[in-house]
């Protein structure tokens, strides 16, 4: 059995033969797209494990989705599993910062926004402008769908890196890792309320928190089921992890080419623009989230990456792995 296609001169020509062969090879890709997607929803779990069982399940999806789908032995597997363990641990220790005893810190960030814009909090100019309470417009919509983004562009980048650029997967996943845990120091010993919570204590004038107020509008199980998954941090606005994040990833597209670099640049600028509109941070804690991002990224690539990976390659000599 032959197909027949048309080129661009309009003749016809026949391709190449249909056989079981071929339809075998072509499952078997197929197979790997679906388990690189299966793969990115374990990731996603991963990064929101509630219980300790969980991370068995996300660590076990992971390994068979990277089994099937290749490029899994050795160095690229052992950099998988760090980047999969490591979001959940991270997150499991971000839902115990309540434990630390130390107390809420609300007005040094309201005083450094405003030594910064001349008396005036951005968050608070913001919402006094362009928001209504209850009102849902192109705008809000926008920088609601940015925000969430925050949750899956990390790993989809990751994934991208894999397969197209696997050389930077590691320092990728040294960065990011290194981003979060940084941040995780912060949540400790300097826990920060955002806009919306200083505002609902008294420090600042009316601040909505816009995402749950819309999401709650809409659906009310839509929400309190977001929390349920990622769990609840309320005085983590110090640094901010969102933009942190997001840095990375903007680095992390700019190991692609330039034009995806600045690809990621607006993105950063769409994410720092969302969160100081929709109430969850501060300018400050932009600032110094992309400080946070920047160390991590020259960290893992001068001093981190260099050292983890002669320790993987000796490890793999070991045991044979390569």
């Amino acid at each position: 059995m032959s197909l027949v296609h048309t080129d661009q001169g309009g003749s016809a020509s026949p391709s190449r033969p249909v056989t079981r062969a071929g339809l075998a090879l072509a499952g078997v890709k197929t197979m790997r797209a679906l388990t690189l997607v299966l793969f990115a929803l374990s990731l996603a779990g991963a990064g929101k494990w509630l219980h300790p069982g969980f991370l068995v399940v996300a660590v076990a999806t992971g390994s068979a989705a990277l089994l099937i789908a290749g490029r899994s032995q050795g160095a690229t597997y052992l950099t998988w599993l760090l980047y999969l363990v490591g979001f959940a641990i991270f997150n499991r220790l971000r839902l115990m910062m309540h434990v630390v005893p130390v107390p809420t810190r609300y007005d040094y960030v309201i005083d450094a926004d405003r030594t910064l814009f001349g008396g005036v909090v951005p968050t608070v100019w913001l919402q006094q402008h362009w928001y209504a309470p209850g009102q849902i417009n192109a705008l809000v919509i926008g920088t609601i769908a940015v925000h969430l983004s925050y949750f899956f562009v990390v790993h989809i980048v990751a994934i991208l890196i894999w397969r197209l650029r696997p050389e930077w997967l590691f320092r990728y996943t040294l960065a990011v890792l290194g981003t979060l845990y940084l941040g995780l120091v912060a949540y400790a010993f300097v826990p920060t309320a955002p806009p919306w919570l200083a505002a609902y204590f008294g420090h600042l004038p009316d601040v909505t928190r816009i995402l749950p107020a819309v999401l709650t509008a809409y659906d009310p199980r839509i929400y309190a089921t977001g929390h349920l998954i990622v769990g609840r941090h309320d005085v983590g606005a110090m640094p901010s992890l969102h933009l942190a994040t997001t840095c990375i990833v903007a680095l992390g597209l700019r190991c692609f080419n330039r034009w995806l670099g600045l690809v990621g640049a607006l993105y950063v600028l769409a994410m720092g623009f969302s969160l100081v509109f929709l109430g969850e941070h501060y300018v400050t804690d932009l600032l110094v989230g992309a400080t946070v991002a920047g160390v991590a990224w020259y960290l893992s690539g001068r001093v981190l990456a260099p050292r983890s990976a002669d320790g993987i390659n000796r490890l793999l000599r070991r045991f044979g792995g390569r």
